[in-house]
């Protein structure tokens, strides 16, 4: 007999119906709960608030169940029928809701290696949960940046990027660990599985792939000689941030058809950019540029440029035929990225994917993404290591009878129509960021007058003391005409002053010689702070 504990806020409650569920996605695992709370006569109506921790526990055997097998938020309660027969359906998820509900602000890392840009990131966003199981990558990114996107699709950006994944575990604790890396230190054998079954398919097999990122410029030069008469030189690219040399001396430029009138006396040359010429001018307010004959004209220019990787694994396209991916992400700047996305990708999809599912006797204490040995000759899959894609608990009166509570998937995902649709949600943000800040100081702007705690990096205040000045509204220096307000005794008058202006900035002997990583703001007046 297997007995369940629902623990709400450390007040345990009966339930009628319990599941948990852990799935892993292509980057991370996480896990969901649905319990139905016996609620006469509305018993529980407001008892169960939305954010309040649950904690599930189940064991075989005993009546107080220590094995915890999920804890994680309260997402909705609804109440659903009435009187004696009334119960109250709680859902939540584990605290990767957490990290989903967080948004990284523009941030830039280069030249560093994942794991540290991952502990960066959850000590500014996410501080209540810990990171002891962030593992050390053998990948270090030259550069990656996040626009305004959630703390969850930041670590499962980096995790794409390491051939790694994540899931937030009962400690609330985050693991960051290598796929297929993280034995679970269970077997599964004939001792403790109940049924099983385990099929081959072709389903998502990519042998050649394609990764479009964003557009960059490149630099790019031309060279010609001067004939003496023609004043048009076509260059093969349209140009930008154009440099026109004639004889190695620098030429003056302007744009094709964006002169009001007449190019005046100084401009050299015009730039048409669509036709992707270069048009030296000569005229009565111009003056005479056309290179003479044999002339050096040197022009250097940055093209516009797509950032297009392709990789093909042939082995698997002679053994399976040739399947396409197309990968498009203008968030790609870079074309060391694109080419890291086509090896991982050839890597986890060249070969045909085996997928089992196992029914097992107990209770086991087990996260999508670790690994489990399975040794079952009689299906001819004898101590093979799988992934766990995911694991279900499922408790009703005949399952904790039974002992049939546990059942799991393995080895490698299919995609469905959830996957599809998460990965247009991701894409959709990514389009909605793309133009946003991502690099330099951003400066802001904010306002109190209580103490207020701000997360800055650096930060500047700007103070000066109240002498004789007159504020509008003010309870003492808005009232005109009095004397007693100013040091001088002089009578207080619209246009008077206050002390000389001074700054107090972060790393400075006034803030105490200390680059404060967060500043208090305890003044009723504008701070601006980068």
């Amino acid at each position: 007999m297997i007995t369940p504990k629902f623990e709400v806020a450390g007040t345990g409650y009966n339930v009628n119906t319990l599941k948990v569920t852990s799935t892993i996605g292509d980057s991370n695992s996480a896990s969901t709960f649905t319990s139905f709370v016996k609620n006469p006569n509305n018993k529980y109506d407001d008892v169960f608030d939305i954010g309040e921790e649950v904690i599930i526990y189940a064991d075989k055997d005993t009546t107080t169940p220590t094995t915890k097998i999920f804890t994680g938020l309260i997402e909705t309660a609804t109440h659903k029928g009435t009187g004696q027969d009334s119960t109250l359906e709680i859902k939540g998820r584990d605290y990767s809701k957490y990290l989903m509900d967080v948004i990284v602000e523009p941030e830039i890392y280069t030249d560093q290696e994942v794991s540290i840009t991952i502990t960066d990131l959850m000590a500014k966003y996410a501080p209540l949960l810990t990171v002891v199981n962030v593992a050390v990558t053998t990948t270090i990114l030259e550069r990656i940046s996040f626009n305004n996107i959630s703390m969850f699709d930041a670590i499962k950006k980096l995790a794409a990027k390491a051939n790694f994944y994540f899931y937030v575990d009962n400690d609330k604790d985050l693991h960051f660990v290598e796929q297929e890396s993280n034995p679970s230190g269970i077997t599964l054998d004939n001792t403790n599985v109940i049924s099983s079954s385990f099929s081959e398919t072709s389903r998502e097999i990519y042998n050649n792939v394609w990764v479009y990122g964003d557009r960059i410029l490149s630099g790019w030069t031309n060279t010609f000689t001067g004939d003496g008469v023609g004043s048009v030189y076509t260059l093969d690219y349209k140009p930008h941030n154009t440099k026109n040399f004639v004889n190695d001396v620098l030429q003056k430029g302007g744009i094709y058809e964006m002169m009001a009138l007449a190019p005046e006396s100084g401009i050299n040359y015009l730039v048409d950019y669509d036709s992707k010429n270069i048009i030296f001018i000569s005229g009565t307010d111009a003056g005479y540029n056309i290179p003479g004959s044999g002339s050096g004209v040197t022009i250097n220019y940055d093209r516009s440029t797509p950032i297009i990787k392709y990789g093909v694994n042939r082995a698997s396209e002679t053994t399976y035929g040739k399947k396409d991916k197309v990968i498009v992400d203008t968030n790609i700047k870079d074309p060391r990225e694109a080419k890291q996305i086509v090896l991982q990708t050839l890597n986890e999809y060249s070969a045909p994917r085996i997928q089992g599912s196992v029914n097992i006797e107990g209770i086991i204490a087990i996260t999508a993404g670790d690994t489990v040995k399975i040794n079952l000759p009689d299906t001819t899959i004898i101590n093979q290591t799988y992934q766990i894609l995911s694991v279900s608990y499922n408790f009703n009166d005949t399952t904790i009878q039974n002992g049939k509570v546990v059942s799991i998937s393995v080895s490698k995902k299919l995609l469905d129509l959830t996957d599809t649709l998460k990965d247009m949600l991701i894409q959709l943000r990514q389009l909605q960021a793309n133009n946003q800040i991502t690099d330099g100081v951003i400066s802001r702007l904010e306002t109190d007058e209580i103490n207020q705690k701000f997360r800055v990096k650096e930060w500047k205040v700007t103070k000066s003391e109240v002498e004789n000045s007159f504020i509008l509204g003010g309870s003492v220096n808005g009232l005109l005409g009095s004397p007693y307000l100013a040091p001088n005794g002089s009578q207080l008058i619209l246009g008077s002053s206050s002390a000389i202006t001074t700054i107090i900035a972060s790393g400075t002997e006034a803030s105490g010689g200390l680059l404060w990583p967060t500043a208090w703001g305890t003044w009723g007046l504008a701070q601006e702070y980068n």
